[in-house]
């Protein structure tokens, strides 16, 4: 594929969620809590993204909280689209999301992020994200920039990230900074295993996630995800086809209910 085509299928991938408007994070982290456990995706990190294709594309979404809770009229959904470009050890994405809350308040997020290998077992990343904001005709703007570093090779893999968000508001003006530390290994003979940890200032808790993956066969692989608190369940398929691969996955709540998300992928 020439760098026109390649151009092409980035614009075609963007431009097809932009008129689309969901809060868990969106690409395969939905299945495997962002650590990247499960394969390539623009929507997490590019330091997470070690493997060798040369360009993953990525478009999907996801619809939250399908319960008696809401409206059938009342939607909460998140569309989103990326491209993540590898040129020798470095990673290049490039993400973008839509969240419609009810049709009350809206969201839009444009990530980039930059990840390098040195060694083959020494990581490095950088990101960072623009935020739009909409409730009733108001708009507020914020920031978001991370910083990571790891160190593995393809059997295990540990990072440690701090991210910092900053809404651009006179009255509302939170700075909210995050650590959070990830450890997983690719997969062996048991699957591949995670787990994840999160410090977050501003809600003043410690989130963690346990991710297990298993192939069922070459092209088949089930994950599956728990959150201890607030009790969330996660899990999903991901199906391979040549150059494209799909995942769907679902997300229980204990108290808010369902959540459906689906996916597709073509990797180079």
């Amino acid at each position: 594929m020439n760098n026109k085509n390649i151009l092409i299928a980035i614009l075609i991938f963007c431009v097809g969620s932009l008129w689309a408007r969901p809060p868990e994070s969106p690409g395969i982290s939905v299945i495997d809590g962002a650590t990247g456990a499960a394969g390539n995706s623009p929507m997490i990190s590019a330091i997470f993204n070690t493997d060798t294709n040369k360009l993953v594309l990525e478009m999907g979404g996801v619809s939250y909280y399908d319960t008696p809770v809401f409206d059938k009229d009342e939607q909460l959904t998140n569309f989103f689209c990326g491209g993540l470009l590898r040129v020798g050890q470095c990673r290049f994405s490039l993400s973008l999301s839509s969240l419609n809350a009810f049709d009350l308040y809206s969201e839009s997020n444009i990530g980039a992020s930059f990840g390098v290998t040195a060694a083959r077992i020494l990581h490095f990343g950088v990101g960072g994200n623009y935020l739009i904001f909409q409730s009733e005709g108001d708009y507020i703007w914020g920031t978001d920039a991370e910083i990571s570093c790891g160190l593995g090779n393809k059997i295990i893999m540990g990072v440690i990230s701090y991210s910092l968000r900053n809404i651009a508001d006179d009255e509302y003006n939170p700075v909210i900074q995050e650590m959070r530390a990830v450890i997983r290994a690719k997969e062996n003979r048991f699957g591949y295993q995670a787990a994840a940890l999160k410090i977050d200032d501003y809600n003043s808790r410690i989130t963690t996630e346990l991710i297990y993956g298993i192939s069922l066969l070459q092209n088949l692989t089930f994950g599956v995800v728990f959150v201890p608190k607030p009790f969330v369940i996660k899990f999903g398929l991901l199906v391979g086809v040549k150059n494209t691969r799909s995942s769907a996955a679902f997300s229980l709540h204990n108290a808010l209910g369902l959540s459906k998300y689906l996916a597709l992928q073509y990797l180079q």
